[in-house]
């Protein structure tokens, strides 16, 4: 894990304001270049969202604040399609979806 990524997506889960780079947190939601990729939501908890760019740099920040919260980074990015490694599902390139999405096995 890089360390911007450490100091910022750590700011984010204490709800502390951070900006590094081309990361920052409001503490309620985590932005890279400007684009939403994390918030906390009363409906779902936290959520994920590629914002459309499925890149690699996106797939870092996201995998590193799994790795802080799930203790492992469940992101793979396979044909231009953004993928979890735990269950093989496709998740939304441009639509935030839930992190509990990425901890669910195929039954």
């Amino acid at each position: 894990m890089r360390v911007i990524e450490k100091k910022v997506i750590g700011a984010f889960l204490n709800g502390q304001k951070l900006t590094i780079s081309n990361t920052s947190t409001n503490g309620r939601s985590l932005f890279l270049h400007g684009h939403e990729i994390a918030r906390f939501s009363a409906k779902n908890g936290l959520e994920l969202n590629f914002c459309g760019w499925v890149t690699p740099t996106t797939q870092s920040r996201l995998n590193s604040l799994c790795e802080l919260v799930l203790d492992r980074r469940p992101l793979s990015i396979k044909q231009g399609t953004p993928r979890s490694v735990v269950n093989g599902f496709e998740v939304p390139a441009c639509e935030f979806f839930p992190l509990e999405t990425l901890t669910k096995q195929n039954t």
